[in-house]
């Protein structure tokens, strides 16, 4: 979740966001990792997400990347 007060502090890459602490050298970030700043009053959250991942994909991507034997209990 970004809010709008942290829109000044994020900055946005190919598929994520960061929110850098305040007292960060933001141009350095956006140079190094070529990514570039949000719009000030910035928001994501789930009332502005378009992107939904649903329970078979969000269980393929536990067994990706958390646990290979991850099976739900019924």
């Amino acid at each position: 979740m970004i809010t709008e007060s942290d829109s000044y502090n994020t900055i946005e890459f190919d598929r994520y966001y960061a929110i850098l602490p305040s007292d960060a050298k933001k141009e350095k970030y956006l140079k190094h990792f070529n990514a570039s700043e949000v719009t000030p009053g910035f928001k994501y959250n789930s009332g502005t997400n378009t992107e939904w991942v649903d329970e078979d994909a969000l269980r393929a991507l536990i067994r990706q990347y958390v646990d290979p034997e991850f099976e739900p209990r019924v």
